[in-house]
């Protein structure tokens, strides 16, 4: 036997089944006895008490788990719960603006400076002795390196040009080079000059004043240049000539005599130099070449009272328009360049 409870509405309904004699009885209130061997008469209302006198000597029921038989009972719909009340949208706030930056240009690579490479030069002659290259070029290579400049479009400015540059009165081509010699060496007119005509390029030649064969005079050592040769060079535009002092390029007790001498002897040398010059019939000279590159602030001012408006050192560098004119830096050309090399020294 077990019994169980239904939930209908309000009501709680109770029904007991007997599965031994096949007997249900239920509602409590009111019961019904279902016999299936005989015909149904019908519902039959007991008592309370009537049911429990029934059932109590047939056998005893079990007792019953009303936590389960609520399990089983039709759940009852539950009301549907109301939905979330939708949030209102709120008004979004706006991000602070920051105060925009200015807008800065993007830096341009600044163009390069211009500038002038002076190259230095001094004797030429064919197959020099390795340890002379420092003063010494094979006429051959000398032509190999003037031959690049001219095929390489490079410009050599004149001493004229040169100063007006670093007065800021004119600008020069962006490959420019100037080509100088020291000493005045008669081979710059045997070997150098006719190669500077064949690629009509200029030069400015340093001679030392006491050197130049003036008058038919012959001066010991390597031969220096005549006043004949110098007046054919000159004359054809191609080649000046500054100073190198008369007597000066020498040492006294193993000091530079430049660095040494006084104001007023430097330009009493100098002075010397503008007499020889006047007589072989040279325009005064207007730039010095220091002899062995060495100077002090006497040698700077004999220039100045002298009214040069250059001066060459043995420096290596390049000429800006900002150099100090009294201060020109200048490149060795050493007898052992090769093609390239001269070409990364003219850059």
């Amino acid at each position: 036997m077990f019994a169980f409870l239904l939930a209908s509405g309000a009501e709680l309904v109770c029904a007991v089944v007997s599965m031994n004699n096949g007997r249900m009885i239920g509602p409590s209130i009111p019961a019904l006895v279902y016999q299936p061997s005989s015909k149904p008469r019908g519902p039959v209302r007991i008592s309370l008490s009537e049911l429990m006198t029934y059932l109590a000597p047939k056998e005893k029921a079990e007792p019953v788990d009303f936590r389960s038989l609520l399990r089983m009972a039709p759940k009852q719909a539950l009301p549907e719960p109301e939905p979330p009340a939708k949030e209102q949208p709120q008004p979004q706030s706006q991000p602070e603006k920051l105060p925009e930056s200015p807008k800065v240009p993007p830096k341009q690579p600044e163009a390069p400076k211009p500038y002038v490479t002076v190259l230095m030069y001094h004797h030429l002659a064919p197959q020099p002795d390795p340890k002379y290259y420092g003063t010494t070029i094979d006429p051959e290579k000398f032509a190999v390196q003037m031959a690049y400049l001219r095929e390489n479009d490079y410009y050599t400015p004149s001493l004229a040009e040169l100063v007006d540059f670093l007065q800021g009165k004119t600008t020069l081509p962006p490959k420019s080079v100037m080509i100088t010699f020291d000493d005045g060496y008669e081979s710059n007119y045997i070997y150098a000059y006719p190669i500077l005509k064949q690629y009509n390029l200029r030069a400015v030649i340093f001679p030392i004043g006491g050197g130049i064969r003036h008058k038919g005079i012959v001066r010991p050592g390597i031969p220096k240049l005549s006043d004949i040769q110098m007046q054919e060079m000159y004359a054809s535009g191609l080649v000046e000539f500054g100073s190198h002092t008369f007597a000066m390029h020498d040492y006294h007790q193993g000091q530079p005599l430049l660095r040494i001498a006084s104001t007023s002897e430097i330009l009493a040398d100098l002075q010397q130099v503008e007499e020889v010059f006047a007589a072989i019939g040279l325009p005064p000279a207007i730039a010095l070449a220091y002899p062995f590159g060495q100077y002090g602030p006497e040698a700077q001012q004999a220039c100045e009272e002298m009214g040069y408006q250059l001066a060459f050192t043995t420096r290596s560098g390049r000429t800006y328009s900002d150099t100090n004119p009294l201060q020109i830096p200048r490149k060795t050309v050493s007898g052992g360049l090769s093609v390239q090399q001269f070409a990364d020294l003219v850059r």
